[in-house]
């Protein structure tokens, strides 16, 4: 399970696998259930599903997968609207490499010819742009209006509207995994080894610790100032001051993907083993 998300009332939970296929349930009951593998066999070398979303209504989720971003209706299974990027040089096949969906529904996702997208809830675009810091990962801060990302090697925030870059960080190390908090101007960084907070208003770090081996997985609580962090056998968590706070052990599978439950009281982990597990908080 490369991805695991909880819908914002907590009701849905979507999961992804390397092989292409989505799954939406409802508790027992599988709401959606849908493989997204390319019919084109020029495409199928960049399948992936590289980002997973619900919309705040808990009605569309967003898939970006292959070479194309979807909404799909999760009443009816249909697609409400797509974006395919055109090719570069009218030959090259670009992907969305990067997925986020804000709290008053607009979509946002970067690709990797270097442009940045952002379309309202209907599927209007509301603005596109090249840099040259395109992230490869995505994320909306919490009031809408900025977009914090990471190409691996800095740090930046792009206001919306003028679609300027209004903070660059150079990172002293590559980082491959990122998240952005809920309720703060705070955002993590993950490199291999260790894992960074950063305050996108000041450009303080604002803590850094020592990560064991395993995929670069991070990620928020909700509600508190407590981060999850991903190693290859366990879930390690800390506060904003790096003092632990929990951890999981998983002996019999190796960590893929994880997200908190929207009132932070769950944490579910996606391992290789294709099961899910959900440790209560």
């Amino acid at each position: 399970m490369n991805h695991v998300v909880y819908s914002p009332s907590g009701s849905l939970i979507a999961t992804s696998d390397v092989r292409m296929n989505v799954a939406v349930h409802r508790g027992d009951e599988v709401v959606l259930s849908r493989s997204f593998e390319s019919l084109s066999q020029k495409i199928r070398p960049t399948d992936r599903v590289r980002g997973l979303q619900f919309s705040p209504d808990d009605r569309t989720l967003y898939v970006a997968a292959g070479d194309t971003l979807r909404a799909i209706n999760l009443a009816n299974g249909r697609e409400t609207w797509s974006y395919t990027p055109p090719r570069s040089f009218g030959f090259l096949i670009v992907s969305p490499i990067a997925l986020s969906v804000s709290g008053t529904g607009d979509v946002a996702a970067a690709f990797d010819n270097g442009s940045i997208a952002v379309w309202d809830a209907f599927g209007g675009m509301r603005a596109l742009w090249h840099d040259n810091d395109s992230p490869r990962s995505l994320f909306f801060m919490k009031d809408g209006s900025l977009l914090a990302g990471t190409d691996s090697f800095s740090l930046c925030a792009w206001d919306i509207v003028s679609r300027k870059k209004v903070f660059k960080r150079r990172l002293h190390e590559r980082v491959f995994g990122m998240a952005a908090s809920a309720f703060a101007t705070v955002v993590a960084t993950r490199a291999l080894r260790t894992a960074s907070l950063w305050n996108l208003e000041s450009g303080e770090e604002l803590m850094s610790i020592s990560v064991g081996s395993g995929l670069p997985l991070v990620e928020f609580h909700p509600r508190k100032e407590i981060v999850a962090l991903g190693t290859h056998d366990a879930i390690e968590m800390v506060d904003f001051d790096a003092c632990p706070f929990a951890r999981f052990s998983i002996e019999d599978a190796r960590v893929i993907s994880m997200a908190f439950s929207p009132d932070g009281n769950e944490l579910a982990v996606g391992c290789s083993d294709e099961r899910l597990r959900r440790f209560p908080l």
